[in-house]
C-alpha cells in the first residue's frame, strides 16, 4: 500500500466526483499588507514528468493556521499564489493520470521576489515490482527554484540545480562541456562534471541531456571517476532520493545499484521496453532475483554487468500475472535489449545493434 514520511502523505484512490473538480487556473493573493507585487514570493503548479498536475491545495503559517482554501473538497485548487515572504507549509493537490490523487505537504522558506514551482514526486521501495507485489510508494511534495536561464548567471543557475530544478542541471552539464554559460560568462570547462550534471538530466527526462553525454564521453580520460561523480551528484542532489524514503532509500545509490558502473561490473546493458500496438503494460525486470525496475511504454534503463550468465525474470500483469525466467548471456560489449508483453508470457529480443533513432524515440526510467 502506498504510505508517507515526514514530507508525504497516504496516496487515495480517486473517487468520481473528484473529477470534476474545476481545472481552470485559478490565482490567490495572500498579502494581508498591501506589499507590491515585487516584495512578493510566488508559488506555481504544473505538469510533473509522469506524475501529472501539481495544484496547490492549501496554504499553512508557521503556526499551522490554514491561510487559504478553506476546504478541501470545495473545487478550490490553485495554479498560482502570490504570497508574503515567510516561512509557509504548502499542500498540494497531486493529480495523478492513474487516477489516484495524493496531497503531501512541503514546509519552505518563501523569498522576497523568488518564484518556485511546486512538484510532486514519487518513489517506490522495497525492491517490488509495484504493479505484482504491491510494494510501499511514497509520494512527496517540493519546492524548486524557478529561474529564467537567459538571465541566470552560472552560480545562481548551479544552485538551482542543486535543490532540484531539472532544466537546470541540463544547463550546468552544457556549461561545463562548452566552458561558457548561457549568460555568455566564461566557465572552466569540466568534462567529468559535465558527464555527471548530464547525467542526472537524463534520470530527469530531457533527451538533448542523454545526446550530450555522447558527445561528453569520448572527451573522456577516466570513465570510471566521471561515473563516480555522478552517483555522488544523484546521492546529493537527486530529489526523491531523501525526500521519499530518508537515509535508508539513499541506500539505493551504492555500489549495489546495477545502474552504478563500479570496477567489476562496466559492460554496458540498455533494457528497453517497446511494446506491440496491441499491449504496453508495464514489464517488472529482475537480474539474478534484484528488482532493477517497472519499465513503462517506450521507457529505457542502463545497468552495468560483468561479462556472465545472468537469470533474466520478467513479469508483467494484464487479467493475469505472466512471470518468465530467462537465461542471460552478457558478453564485453554493449547490449541493447528489448523487453515487451506477449499474450501469454514477458518475452526479451537482444538487438544486434543500437536501434535507429534510440533516444529520440526512448526516455530513461527515473533512476531513483
Amino acid at each position: 500500500m502506498f504510505k508517507g514520511n515526514a514530507v508525504s502523505s497516504t496516496w487515495f484512490l480517486m473517487v468520481l466526483f473528484l473529477q470534476a473538480c474545476t481545472t481552470n487556473d485559478t490565482i490567490d493573493i495572500i498579502n494581508p499588507n498591501a506589499l507590491p507585487a515585487e516584495q512578493l514570493a510566488t508559488v506555481v503548479g504544473g505538469q510533473n514528468r509522469d506524475i501529472g498536475n501539481a495544484r496547490i491545495s492549501k496554504v499553512f503559517d508557521q503556526n499551522g493556521q490554514l491561510l487559504s482554501n478553506e476546504g478541501f473538497l470545495d473545487e478550490r485548487y490553485y495554479d498560482r499564489v502570490n504570497i508574503e515572504a515567510g516561512n509557509y507549509t504548502i499542500e498540494a493537490y497531486c493529480n495523478l493520470p492513474s487516477g489516484f490523487y495524493a496531497s503531501p505537504k512541503v514546509n519552505a522558506q518563501l523569498n522576497a521576489g523568488e518564484s518556485y514551482k511546486l512538484n510532486c514526486e514519487s518513489c517506490y521501495i522495497d525492491g517490488k515490482q509495484f504493479f505484482l507485489n504491491k510494494s510501499a510508494g511514497y509520494m512527496s511534495a517540493r519546492l524548486v527554484p524557478l529561474l529564467q536561464f537567459e538571465h541566470a548567471d552560472f552560480e545562481t543557475t548551479l544552485d538551482a540545480a542543486k535543490r532540484g530544478n531539472d532544466k537546470a542541471k541540463l544547463v550546468i552539464a552544457q556549461s561545463y562541456f562548452s566552458g561558457v554559460h548561457s549568460d555568455w560568462n566564461s566557465v572552466k570547462q569540466d568534462y567529468i562534471e559535465a558527464y555527471a550534471w548530464a547525467s542526472l538530466a537524463v534520470s530527469a527526462g530531457y533527451s538533448e541531456a542523454e545526446q550530450l553525454l555522447q558527445k561528453i564521453m569520448p572527451m573522456l580520460d577516466d570513465l570510471d571517476k566521471a561515473d563516480m561523480l555522478a552517483n555522488q551528484h544523484f546521492k546529493n542532489y537527486w530529489h526523491s532520493i531523501r525526500s521519499c524514503g530518508g537515509e535508508e532509500y539513499a541506500q539505493r545509490s551504492d555500489n549495489q545499484n546495477l545502474e552504478v558502473r563500479t570496477a567489476d561490473r562496466k559492460v554496458k546493458v540498455i533494457l528497453y521496453h517497446k511494446a506491440s500496438s496491441l499491449v504496453g503494460m508495464p514489464v517488472g525486470i529482475k537480474i539474478n532475483g534484484k528488482f532493477i525496475k517497472n519499465l513503462s511504454r517506450d521507457e529505457y534503463v542502463q545497468i552495468f554487468l560483468s561479462p556472465k550468465q545472468y537469470n533474466l525474470n520478467l513479469s508483467h500483469q494484464d487479467a493475469f500475472t505472466f512471470e518468465n525466467d530467462y537465461q542471460l548471456e552478457v558478453g564485453a560489449d554493449t547490449m541493447y535489449i528489448r523487453v515487451f508483453n506477449g499474450f501469454t508470457s514477458t518475452k526479451y529480443e537482444v538487438q544486434s545493434e543500437k536501434p535507429v533513432d534510440f533516444h529520440q524515440n526512448y526516455i530513461r526510467a527515473k533512476r531513483f
